[in-house]
């Protein structure tokens, strides 16, 4: 399974590399590690079945690309602390649901929920 991590193209062996859904990934960015962070904090949990749309248009349409892989990279970093800021308001939560509502309709019409 050794080969380049399909998020960061970083050369991974047997032991680092991970599998997810076909394709492999290093230790850091294998995407099972990893949450819809701003998203989690919108909706109070990782379990809604919204943000299966959200991470496998991540993991199945984003990652595909050099420049979505960019953007990966980015939301990781700088995620977090916008996250925890968003968890802590229910006026935040709910603005941010009403911002992804529309992104999910559309990838739920694109029919990632069944990927």
């Amino acid at each position: 399974m050794a080969g380049k991590c399909v998020n960061c193209d970083k050369y991974v062996c047997n032991v680092c590399a991970k599998e997810v859904g076909g394709k492999v990934y290093c230790e850091n960015c294998a995407p099972a590690e990893r949450g819809c962070f701003i998203a989690t904090a919108a909706f109070g949990t990782p379990l809604k079945k919204e943000l299966n749309l959200l991470r496998n248009y991540r993991d199945n349409k984003l990652t595909s690309t050099s420049f979505g892989r960019i953007i990966v990279r980015f939301y990781y970093r700088t995620s977090p602390p916008i996250a925890e800021t968003i968890s802590r308001s229910q006026r935040m939560r709910s603005a941010v649901r009403y911002i992804l509502y529309p992104l999910i309709e559309a990838l739920k019409r694109k029919n990632y929920d069944n990927m």
